[in-house]
């Protein structure tokens, strides 16, 4: 359902790796950025940035939550420890790059070079969670 709704109602803009937000939101969060010389006014735009992208964060989150809960209570510190690392990973990953004298526009370069990797293995990793989901939870295996 949620990759109907990306395909109908959202664009992703070939030129760069822009965030997915309907085209309307875009066009007003790009018009206020430029604009905006206040840092309240940054930081609203990045709030409704967040909340706007919120579809597409909520379906995972509550895939994860609806699997921690239905572990077995010993599991669940454990699984939301390693579920908290595996979602600030890139956080980190970045944190790194720059330390070592990368800039954020050489990083930026790098997401745009291989970004058609990204998005393969993105999709697989979507896919093999369905297949998790669908085996595990709908099959009952």
């Amino acid at each position: 359902m949620l990759a109907l709704v990306i395909w109908f109602f959202y664009y992703k803009n070939n030129r760069s790796t822009q965030l997915w937000l309907p085209l309307s939101f875009s066009r007003y969060i790009n018009k206020r950025a430029k604009l905006t010389e206040s840092n309240v006014e940054a930081f609203s735009l990045g709030m409704l940035t967040a909340f706007a992208e919120m579809p597409f964060s909520i379906v995972l989150m509550l895939v994860a939550g609806n699997s921690v809960v239905l572990l077995p209570f010993e599991l669940q510190f454990v699984s939301v420890i390693g579920y908290t690392f595996i979602a600030v990973l890139p956080l980190f990953i970045l944190r790194f790059f720059i330390r070592r004298g990368s800039t954020v526009v050489d990083v930026q370069k790098w997401r745009m070079k291989n970004k058609n990797f990204l998005k393969v293995l993105s999709g697989t990793l979507f896919l093999t969670l369905a297949i998790f989901i669908i085996g595990f939870k709908i099959l009952g295996a």
